[in-house]
């Protein structure tokens, strides 16, 4: 929606991202961890509610890379690295404002703000943004310089046995909260997460356990993903484990994903009660 940035981390992401969100403007650059941003110009183009949206391409070569997105007509402009932000904002804003005259944004619809109104509250903001950040905030062939991010965090263990004598009965609780503070182009992303899990032991060789899971996507804090797992373990002797799994993710921007995980473990040499 209008005023709002978003980062990705890959390719596949960032297609989800556009498909879902429909951005004003997409920033692409030509190498990706797992694609090439041709192959992600090529998925845009062939989706009808992304085939419109203006690509600006970030490389250190342009000039080389012309030819390759040349089959592309989204494709507005190519800023070479390294450059300074002011120039990156001037030039998204006029990819914005072009796509706008042209009547090819799906920003530009009569019951939305113009796009030239629009493009002014987003940069503004972005500047306020970028005012947080270091001021020799550059882009280099090895990526963003000036940023940092910080992590903080705490767990916990709680282990509970009975009183009375029950040698094959106890629990095990564990929990773990996480927090980000990420420098973006945008300012400073805020996320956190957390998973909260328990044991219990029903027997001799059995226990069962659940675990909660819950994170906040740290280029976007707005994304959430949530899980829940229900685990069954039996151990066959003190050196063996068998455990069966079955967990559930809900994806921010995707459908839900059922697993279920199934592991043996053993171990060979000196263990605790009997040492070589």
């Amino acid at each position: 929606m209008f005023g709002r940035r978003t980062f990705a981390d890959s390719g596949s992401e960032g297609l989800r991202r556009a498909t879902a969100l429909a951005p004003a403007a997409i920033l692409l650059d030509y190498v990706l961890p797992d694609t090439t941003g041709v192959e992600v110009c090529r998925a845009l183009a062939a989706d009808p509610r992304t085939q419109t949206i203006p690509i600006l391409v970030v490389t250190a070569k342009p000039e080389r890379m012309r030819s390759d997105f040349q089959p592309f007509p989204a494709v507005v402009d190519f800023i070479t690295k390294p450059f300074a932000a002011p120039d990156l904002i001037a030039r998204i804003e006029r990819a914005i404002a072009g796509a706008a005259a042209s009547g090819t944004s799906r920003h530009s619809e009569p019951r939305r703000d113009p796009a030239e109104r629009t493009a002014k509250l987003l940069f503004s903001r972005l500047r306020d943004g970028l005012a947080l950040l270091p001021s020799q905030l550059r882009l280099t062939a090895d990526g963003l310089s000036g940023f940092k991010t910080q992590l903080y965090g705490f767990d916990a263990t709680l282990r509970w046995k009975p009183l009375q004598r029950s040698l094959y009965h106890s629990f095990v609780g564990r929990s773990e909260w996480i927090w980000s503070r990420r420098d973006q182009l945008d300012g400073l992303q805020r996320s956190s997460g957390f998973y909260v899990s328990g044991d219990y032991q029903l027997g001799r060789r059995w226990f069962t356990g659940v675990r909660i899971d819950r994170s906040d996507r740290a280029t976007d804090s707005s994304l959430t993903d949530t899980g829940g797992s229900v685990i069954l373990t039996y151990w066959p002797s003190e050196f063996s484990q068998v455990r069966a799994q079955y967990r559930r993710t809900n994806y921010a921007l995707a459908s839900s994903a059922n697993e279920l995980l199934f592991q043996f473990q053993f171990s060979i040499g000196a263990h605790g009660a009997h040492p070589f």
